[in-house]
């Protein structure tokens, strides 16, 4: 029974791959530049090698066009693999199903500067690369003739535009990043600007920084009415108590208590993350969402939410991070963040905000604490946290089927004019 099951969930997701090939090969596009850089998302557990001999099997039978220069280059921590092709003549490639790498869709730009992006890549610590072909044979490719004398000239006719679009940005809620991302990028092509290759790194950072709105924490999260939970519960009642209580504290301006940071210790899979997020969203509290790891980045954390809900999050990364005042202890001093993300130089938090830890038995923060030779520190962490084990491994939102049958049958058995629902 249960190999019949594996299969048919095997033979659907290979179905499932199949239709998505068929899907990509049928996207039209129209290619004619020499240099190309084409980028791979989410294709990071690769074989240089194999990328290579990919590209080199694929110009050798496929295309006439000379291949000069291949370089291909993988980023694990971002996720992705690109690949310079440097050809010698334009190509007129009008479809991308020769280009698709196990089932990973292609996604084609110009390179202006080729030997410009190989010395970026090379700089970046968390790339690994390979390369094919003469590095001379491309050095002598001419970019385009800009048509403003010097670089000083370009930068001025640019920064204008910039600060005009940075206005813009702000005004207009519905422009996102990668509007902002294209007018800049048509804006540097059409005046054939020398900055738009020479200056590469700068002109990411203006586009990676500039451009930032605060992203929703539950843009990626399922949230469920607070209704569902089982809020009669005696450990849910503790919980929205210290909340409130906490709550009170943060929402005073100029006060010069501190909260103290809840920490909720509870079997996997019960409900504890989504309770939490669905009664502060019913309380109309903004709180930043952190999982697995700390995300100061601009468009993650915000300074002006009350909350910081911390999932998963263990005591390792709290001291790895040196954030044990900051976000263990709810510390009101602002706290500086050395590294928040990669375009992102060093920022001051703003703090006195409530935090929320949530954690498994195996990651206990208590046990952990307990364990610590320092004494002062030891003490200073548990006079600064409150403790909730949610021992009970039941389910903590409601089963709804299940109370619907029950409510279906006293109506049944009474009638609906005898019959007064308590949640």
């Amino acid at each position: 029974m249960w190999l019949r099951v594996a299969s048919l969930i095997v033979l659907k997701k290979q179905i499932k791959a199949q239709e998505r090939t068929r899907n990509l090969m049928s996207k039209k596009l129209r290619i004619q530049y020499k240099n190309i850089c084409i980028t791979y998302n989410n294709c990071f557990e690769v074989e240089l090698k194999d990328f290579k001999a990919f590209f080199i099997d694929l110009f050798e039978k496929h295309y006439k066009n000379k291949l000069l220069y291949l370089f291909i280059t993988v980023n694990k921590k971002e996720k992705n693999t690109k690949v310079l092709l440097v050809l010698e003549k334009k190509p007129n490639f009008k479809t991308i199903d020769k280009f698709i790498y196990s089932n990973y869709e292609p996604n084609f730009n110009i390179c202006n500067s080729p030997t410009t992006f190989i010395e970026e890549i090379k700089d970046e610590k968390n790339n690994k690369w390979i390369d094919n072909g003469d590095l001379e044979n491309f050095k002598k490719i001419n970019v385009r003739p800009s048509y403003y004398e010097s670089e000083k000239e370009e930068w001025e006719i640019f920064i204008p535009f910039l600060k005009n679009l940075e206005t813009e940005f702000e005004m207009n809620k519905e422009m996102v990043k990668e509007d902002a991302i294209k007018r800049i990028d048509e804006f540097l092509s059409n005046d054939n600007m020398r900055i738009a290759y020479k200056a590469i790194a700068k002109i990411e950072k203006i586009k990676n920084t500039k451009f930032i709105r605060l992203e929703n924490p539950l843009k990626h999260f399922k949230l469920f009415p607070i209704e569902t939970f089982k809020t009669n519960n005696d450990d849910l009642i503790n919980i929205m108590k210290i909340i409130d209580e906490q709550l009170k504290i943060v929402k005073i301006k100029g006060n010069q208590h501190r909260p103290k940071a809840l920490i909720i210790e509870g079997d996997t899979r019960i409900g504890k993350t989504q309770f939490i997020l669905s009664y502060l969203n019913s309380k109309e509290i903004e709180f930043n969402l952190m999982k697995k790891d700390f995300d100061f980045t601009y468009q993650n954390y915000g300074d002006d939410r009350l909350v910081d809900v911390c999932d998963d999050i263990n005591m390792f990364k709290v001291r790895e991070k040196d954030v044990i005042e900051s976000m263990l202890a709810c510390a009101q001093a602002s706290v500086k963040i050395e590294n928040p993300g990669k375009w992102h130089e060093r920022r001051t938090l703003i703090k006195n905000h409530f935090s929320i830890f949530l954690c498994n038995a195996h990651t206990s923060f208590e046990k952990y604490i307990e364990k610590m030779k320092n004494e002062d520190t030891k003490n200073y962490l548990f006079d600064n946290l409150i403790f909730h084990k949610i021992n009970n491994k039941q389910k903590l939102y409601k089963d709804l089927k299940e109370e619907q049958k029950i409510k279906n049958l006293a109506i049944e058995m009474f009638g609906q004019n005898k019959i007064d629902f308590m949640d």
